[in-house]
């Protein structure tokens, strides 16, 4: 399931932007995870989204949809998320705990939230210090695109995770 790709049609159910929409994110090159993608372009050709991709449009869909409307600044936290992880695979919420994905124009930063914790220094800091900002609980967003791929998330998380939790 890792390393499963995606059609463009699944990708569209999965993240809740349409396929022509989609289409027009790879042909402004706002998709920072376009590399891997394979095939598309041409007729018979369809293209094949990695898990990492799948994830990156369905982030990038939530933060359009609840804020920045700056398609370079969606899909720059979008890759934060779904390309690189610090003490998490990438792609993929933290192991334990929560996972939290703040926004605040071009910045973005990914917390490991435990409840009770107080992260919002840490955040500020991390955003700069702005006067208002976005809370993405990754979690469910995870959740759901998974599930809506076919697979349970769990399974998923342990498979990258390499445990059985």
């Amino acid at each position: 399931m890792l390393t499963d790709t995606y059609s463009l049609p699944e990708v569209a159910s999965a993240t809740g932007a349409n396929q022509t929409t989609i289409k027009s994110w790879l042909h402004k090159g706002v998709v920072v995870g376009a590399d891997s993608i394979l095939g598309g372009g041409q007729r018979g050709k369809p293209r094949h989204f990695s898990l990492q991709s799948v994830i990156e449009i369905g982030v990038a869909k939530v933060i359009l949809d609840n804020g920045p409307s700056d398609l370079s600044f969606a899909f720059h936290a979008a890759h934060i998320f779904a390309h690189s992880g610090d003490n998490r695979q990438p792609a993929m919420p933290f192991n334990d705990g929560g996972t939290l994905l703040f926004v605040s124009g071009a910045r973005a930063h990914v917390i490991n939230y435990f409840p009770g914790s107080d992260y919002d220094e840490e955040v500020r800091t991390a955003l700069g210090n702005p006067e208002a900002f976005i809370r993405i609980d990754m979690l469910k967003v995870f959740d759901r695109i998974i599930l809506d791929l076919g697979h349970d998330p769990r399974e998923v998380m342990a498979a990258s995770y390499g445990d059985d939790k």
